[in-house]
């Protein structure tokens, strides 16, 4: 059974399955009634796209911003859909300050760091053909399917992946999709550097990749230049629940994970979670020039 949010968030979302092409990762972006589709592989490749280093993206400079607060979960399992609802009340609370004048300041920014149960999400460009089981058979599925709005294929979330929600005004930062979807990638670069491990980008392709493995995937939504959804960064987790999927729709390359990769370097010992949360958090500050306050929730 696939499972999908209702009510006035799922009104002006475009189901495209029949119109895709093939192995194209896709961001919808919605603004007020306007819908606007741009296919990822038509973005401009950073300077240098293959095993691109911290030196070919440019983050912002710190200044007066505001803090993000950070709501930091990961040390526990949230089911995808309580994070999918926080990341809506979320968006709705700085939608309704920018609309209210009287409101005062606009709501602070936020950043949701979480781990989920097994769990499949399809994206705006998803097709029948990327899912390897019957969705109609909840009993014999090995997770739990939701379609949601974000762009982008079918993916995978779970124990082991670290996922990170970004929700911001673009406004306040930068202007630019394709600028915000590098950011993230970058934010997931900085992260490996200090475990030794060279992320990087692969040309007309989404996501950080470790040696050809795709180790962190990238499907965002954007209303009003507010973000939701965001990145997911393969630690440690089970990697056979992807055989079961055509992940972001690519079938010719292989998916990856850190643990995996740090085992190729000849390095022992298990990764965590919570070892690499720290490094996210420090990275996102440096990408976006900002400090992060922690919420105890």
């Amino acid at each position: 059974m696939i499972r999908q949010r209702t009510g006035t968030h799922s009104k002006n979302i475009l189901w495209l399955s029949s119109r895709l092409p093939a192995h194209s990762c896709w961001l919808l972006i919605l603004f007020s009634q306007i819908l606007f589709i741009n296919a990822f592989p038509t973005i401009p490749p950073p300077p240098s796209t293959r095993l691109s280093d911290a030196l070919s993206f440019s983050p912002l400079p710190s200044h007066a911003r505001d803090p993000v607060l950070l709501h930091d979960w990961s040390d526990r399992l949230t089911p995808y859909q309580d994070a999918w609802d926080t990341q809506h009340r979320l968006v709705d609370g700085k939608l309704a300050s920018l609309a209210d004048s009287s409101h005062g300041k606009a709501a602070f920014d936020s950043l949701l760091l979480v781990q989920h149960p097994p769990t499949y999400t399809l994206g705006t460009g998803s097709t029948p053909s990327n899912i390897l089981f019957d969705p109609n058979d909840p009993q014999n599925a090995p997770a739990a399917l939701f379609k949601t709005e974000r762009g982008g294929e079918a993916t995978w979330h779970g124990p082991g992946q670290l996922v990170a929600y970004p929700v911001l005004d673009l406004r306040h930062y930068k202007q630019d999709l394709h600028w915000y979807l590098r950011a993230l990638e970058e934010v997931v670069i900085r992260t490996l550097a200090p475990l030794g491990v060279r992320g990087g980008r692969e040309e007309g392709l989404t996501g950080v990749w470790v040696e050809g493995r795709k180790v962190a995937a990238v499907g965002v939504k954007v209303k009003r230049w507010i973000t939701m959804h965001g990145v997911a960064l393969n630690i440690d987790p089970p990697m056979e629940y992807f055989r079961h999927i055509v992940p972001c729709g690519i079938g010719d390359r292989p998916v990856g994970s850190l643990q995996e990769a740090w085992e190729r370097q000849g390095k022992t010992g298990k990764l965590q979670v919570q070892d690499v949360t720290p490094l996210m958090v420090k990275a996102f500050e440096e990408v976006f020039g900002v400090a992060l306050d922690s919420v105890q929730d």
